[in-house]
């Protein structure tokens, strides 16, 4: 990546995205539709293009002696007999002609957008932990996919992708290229850098590169796909149901023994906040009261709480063990039941079928899951929230949610408050209660 004085050619007609970035990283950055409009009798540190948009000959012209080029090789990779103008047969062949080394990086695509690159060099690893952390495993031909795609040899499979791309240097190999998970597109979001030698993770905010966190690599599988993996409806069962053992027991760990005052004012203050995103009238009126007798006693301790425990932050070790990833950058002490209700909702919503967290598909599936499931979900909230008492928790779930209101706002916030306001959810605890 160039630094601040860099500059920085940026060429096709759908890579605006990547100018904006680099602009951020405090490069000087040009932008052209194609090679026609590039500037003439410049060289630059760093050429961003897609093959059809810039010919190799002209893009060794822009680069400086020790310049790098990203080339977007867009099409299936070509097999035997296959016309030659196509860009992935033709591109690195002439970029060889040229005397420039490059080498391959490969975009995977996950439920929602490609969101990780792996480098050629790092597949054996890279794409194992793709299969185990972001292969979207929402619906049965996707699981039996996944199954083949793990014996499909690599050459194959990258002929099969819609992208893949080319680091090319203008004298020199190019060095190896973390794998990157892009992450959420939201602002607040962080692209992440994974170190295979090393055996860790670096965060970085997408916005202004500022490294934010270093974690472990932790060895085994995200909780949404370890979940999600079996074929048959029963065996996914079976999963959540153990998920929601462990689960639970590790929430109640991270109680605080005693109430903090401080952390008290605070989770109001949070809730408070949220319920100004709140648009139904009714959940609005009901939520203000819940916000009363929360002020007054809140039905459920204290806790510490990482605040973003979807599945897919949770890893499944090859002994069982639950590790949360992603955690904050400081601790978070809040009143409980956030980390219990994102995850419970992102287990109800996956065996819904949704693709990701949806709290009104949640609030319908405690009135549908069937035994046993329906009594593990019981006993995870007695054991993470110390309460089996269906007011308490239709209470401390609903304040979770009004905390977090302002990111799920998209995601049936509005349904899950109405479902309080009604009793359905209060009925929907009755229901997974029994037994637990």
């Amino acid at each position: 990546m160039p630094g601040h004085d860099g500059r920085v050619a940026v060429i096709g007609p759908d890579l605006g995205a990547f100018g904006t970035a680099l602009t951020r990283t405090g490069a000087h950055v040009v932008l052209a539709a194609d090679q026609r409009a590039a500037p003439g009798g410049e060289a630059f540190d760093l050429v961003v293009c897609d093959a059809r948009s810039v010919e190799p000959d002209v893009l060794a012209g822009l680069l400086r002696p020790h310049g790098a080029a990203l080339i977007r090789m867009p099409g299936p990779l070509p097999v035997a007999g296959a016309r030659r103008g196509r860009p992935r047969r033709r591109y690195p062949s002439a970029l060889d002609a040229l005397g420039m080394p490059h080498r391959l990086l490969i975009p995977l695509p996950t439920a929602l957008r490609p969101r990780i690159v792996i480098d050629e060099r790092d597949w054996t690893v890279g794409f194992p932990f793709y299969m185990r952390h972001l292969y979207p495993l929402s619906t049965t031909p996707r699981r039996v996919l996944a199954r083949a795609l793990t014996h499909v040899p690599r050459a194959v499979l990258w002929r099969l992708l819609p992208d893949t791309w080319l680091v090319a240097g203008r004298a020199r190999q190019p060095g190896p290229v973390p794998t990157t998970i892009v992450g959420a597109p939201s602002p607040e979001g962080e692209l992440k850098l994974v170190d295979w030698d090393r055996g860790t993770v670096t965060g970085s905010l997408r916005t202004t590169g500022e490294q934010v966190r270093v974690e472990r690599l932790v060895d085994g599988w995200s909780a949404e796909r370890w979940t999600t993996w079996p074929l048959r409806s029963a065996g996914r069962d079976e999963r959540r149901t153990r998920l929601m053992a462990s689960l639970g027991a590790y929430l109640r760990s991270l109680h605080l023994p005693e109430r903090e005052p401080e952390v008290h004012e605070r989770s109001l203050a949070d809730a408070r906040r949220g319920l100004a995103s709140v648009g139904s009238p009714l959940a609005r009126a009901w939520c203000t009261d819940l916000l009363g007798r929360f002020a007054a006693s809140p039905p459920v301790p204290q806790a510490r709480e990482h605040g973003d425990l979807q599945l897919r932050n949770l890893v499944v070790r090859p002994d069982g063990r639950l590790e949360a990833i992603d955690r904050p950058y400081d601790e978070q002490r809040a009143i409980a039941g956030t980390d219990a209700t994102t995850a419970l909702a992102d287990l109800l919503s996956r065996w819904r079928g949704e693709e990701w967290l949806d709290l009104g598909a949640a609030t319908d599936a405690l009135d549908r899951v069937p035994d046993p499931l329906r009594t593990a979900v019981g006993r995870f909230l007695v054991t993470a929230l110390a309460t089996a008492d269906a007011d308490a928790l239709a209470d401390a779930l609903a304040f979770a949610v009004l905390r977090s209101a302002r990111h799920h706002a998209a995601y049936g916030t509005d349904a899950f408050l109405e479902a309080a306001a009604r009793g359905r959810l209060h009925s929907g605890l009755e229901r997974v209660l029994e037994g637990a």
